[in-house]
């Protein structure tokens, strides 16, 4: 009886790189205060939220505040108790 001959079969299992890219994002440090329209004394107290993020700070109690964000430019919204909102652009 005659042998067949078979040839072996090989799996080719491809080899997958997982490469991930760490993306180093620069902060911006952005500071500032809140004066009052009336009188133009710092305000106390106030709220400060970074629009399109998740940073939100306070202003200290010489109305200044800080925040690191990771854009150049946006738009802050302030609020205090008893007072309307305020938001308004910056810019590095």
């Amino acid at each position: 009886m005659k042998r067949r001959f078979k040839p072996k079969s090989y799996v080719s299992i491809p080899l997958l790189m997982h490469a991930s890219a760490i993306t180093m994002v620069r902060q911006s440090v952005v500071a500032g205060s809140v004066k009052s329209s009336k009188g133009g004394f710092l305000v106390v107290g106030v709220t400060v939220a970074f629009r399109d993020s998740e940073i939100v700070t306070i202003t200290d109690k010489n109305g200044s505040f800080r925040g690191q964000v990771p854009y150049l430019t946006g738009a802050i919204n302030l609020t205090y108790a008893g007072m309307f909102p305020f938001s308004g652009p910056f810019n590095k």
